[in-house]
Order: C-alpha cells, then structure tokens, then sequence
C-alpha cells in the first residue's frame, strides 16, 4: 500500500520521518522526524531559518522573503514588477485596466500599455468602447442590451440564446425586443412574430 507523506516532506519513510524536505520547509532535527516551516514566503531555507529563495509574490531582501506588490506573480524589490497574476505592466507596476489614477476606466476588461498609461482595448458586456479609449454603459434606455456598438446602438441582446422562451431579448433593427409571444423569430418593434416554433 502506498501512504502520503507529511505536508512538510518531499519524500519520507513513513507518516513522521522524511526523507527530504518539501519546499517552504528545512530539516530542523538532525535525527528523523519531520521538517519545519521556513519563514513565511521562503521556498527553500536553512536550519537558521534564512532565506535562499522565495515563493511566488514574494521577493528575497536579505535572508527574509518581503511581499511584491499589489497583483505580481514574481518582482525583483517591493516597487518593481517582472510578471502580473492581474493587470498589465505600467510603471513596473501590475495595474489593473480598471485603474483611473492610470487612464483605466470602468469595465474594461483587456488593455495595452500606452506610454505608461492604460490604453482599453476592449470592454466588458453591457459597455462599448468610445473614440476616446473609454468604456461606456449602453443606454440603460435601450432595454435588454447585452452588447452595443454605440450608447443607443445594441449589436447583441440579453438573453438570446435563454431556454425560456419569453425571457428572450431579439435583436429587431436596433432595438432589444423581449420575446413575449414565444417566437423563433420576431417581425418588429411590437413583438409580433414571423416565425414560430
């Protein structure tokens, strides 16, 4: 029968001696046993509890393991950002598309970087990006829109492909009618249909 090992060990005996240690912890007894936590954010360290390396997040200042900042996989100090879990690279800094302090804006979804400063590329549903890089909401006027192409202008409505029939917004012009009469296909801004089911 095969057993775990300890969390603490990379390879082990049995379920209270390893072999060696997994990473984040170091052999703090010399005979046996299992192995000790390192200090929070060190991936591998020694019996002293000194830092060699660190996990993600984490950047190595002396012998201690420091925080990177806000939204960093990996950093080289605390104000220098190699690789982002969130956001893009500005400044050496992971920024979020959403950031206004950066030129971000409100349901921004993807974004470049524009000479340090955010550049959106493309918006989340129910917003459309204006001629000035900004995410805009469509008209809360044009009901049921999911996707426009301007504030009045829907592209795609809410709902379309929903199993109930009538909660079902079809896109008529460019309108967003809710399908009250169950239709395949609706004939205009009434509602009325052109096609059944």
């Amino acid at each position: 029968m095969c057993y775990a090992c300890h969390a603490s060990c990379s390879t082990c005996s049995d379920s209270t001696n390893c072999i060696t240690c997994a990473n984040g912890y170091y052999w703090g007894v010399s005979n046996g046993g299992l192995c000790t936590n390192c200090p929070s954010g060190c991936s591998t360290c020694d019996s002293l509890g000194t830092c060699h390396s660190c996990l993600m997040n984490y950047y190595l200042f002396g012998a201690h393991c420091l925080s990177c900042p806000a939204n960093c996989n990996y950093c080289t100090d605390g104000s220098t950002c190699t690789s982002c879990s969130a956001g893009i690279l500005v400044s050496n800094l992971c920024i979020l598309c959403t950031d206004a302090t950066y030129g971000g804006t409100t349901g921004c979804v993807t974004c470049s970087n524009n000479n340090n400063f955010i550049s959106c590329t493309q918006c989340q549903d129910t917003y459309y990006l204006d001629s000035n890089g900004a995410c805009r909401l469509c008209s809360t006027g044009v009901t049921g829109a999911l996707r426009c192409r301007d504030q009045n202008t829907p592209t795609q409505c809410q709902n379309d492909h929903a199993v109930t029939l009538n909660l079902r917004y079809y896109l008529v012009g460019i309108t967003c009618i809710l399908n009250t009469k169950n239709c395949r296909k609706i004939l205009d801004i009434n509602g009325n249909c052109s096609h059944c089911y």
